[in-house]
């Protein structure tokens, strides 16, 4: 059964241990800013928006966004997981950061957000982001074909998500940013 990717077990590691994260999540109503903040189904409904701390990304760089769900279906029982919920590439850093923090401008879509929805009786789930520099030349065509997702990915292939093959199929280094809430 895929685990999380090694990167992105330590990644989680270093947030908890830390407490302060690398990206901020900004949602309609509510912004994460920091790891394990809790959000409601209705809070985290609609896809986020990302900025990313000044220091851990460069403006004209190219990134790709992973968007995992830990624990599905059940924490203690997470046989579908990791499952993917978004998986965005060529988002880019824009111009000058303001007060530590760049904005980040949307990519191209190879999965579209998904809102979290653990089932009734479920314990909390860990939704984490998750970003990457995207090697020179990578392109959307390029990731879904090196992913073996054909041109119109599958709703099938989010569910048992390999990260750590993600990684190496696309030649991904390590995370640059990333923070991950509960639902």
């Amino acid at each position: 059964m895929p685990q999380p990717s090694e990167s992105v077990a330590s990644f989680i590691a270093q947030l908890d241990k830390e407490g302060n994260a690398s990206l901020k999540l900004h949602f309609p109503k509510k912004v994460v800013s920091a790891p394990k903040q809790a959000l409601t189904k209705a809070e985290a409904a609609k896809a986020p928006t990302f900025s990313i701390a000044e220091g851990a990304a460069k403006p004209g760089q190219k990134y790709i966004i992973v968007g995992l769900d830990l624990d599905a279906p059940f924490p203690s029982f997470p046989i579908m997981s990791p499952v993917l919920h978004s998986l965005e590439v060529s988002a880019e850093v824009l111009g000058s950061a303001a007060a530590g923090w760049y904005a980040v401008q949307s990519g191209e879509v190879i999965f579209a957000y998904i809102a979290p929805g653990p089932p009734p009786g479920s314990g909390p789930h860990r939704y984490v982001f998750a970003v990457y520099e995207q090697p020179a030349g990578s392109t959307a065509e390029s990731v879904k074909k090196a992913l073996g997702l054909g041109t119109e990915p599958s709703a099938f292939s989010r569910p048992r998500w390999d990260q750590a093959d993600c990684e190496t199929k696309l030649g991904l280094g390590k995370i640059v940013a990333g923070n991950y809430w509960t639902t």
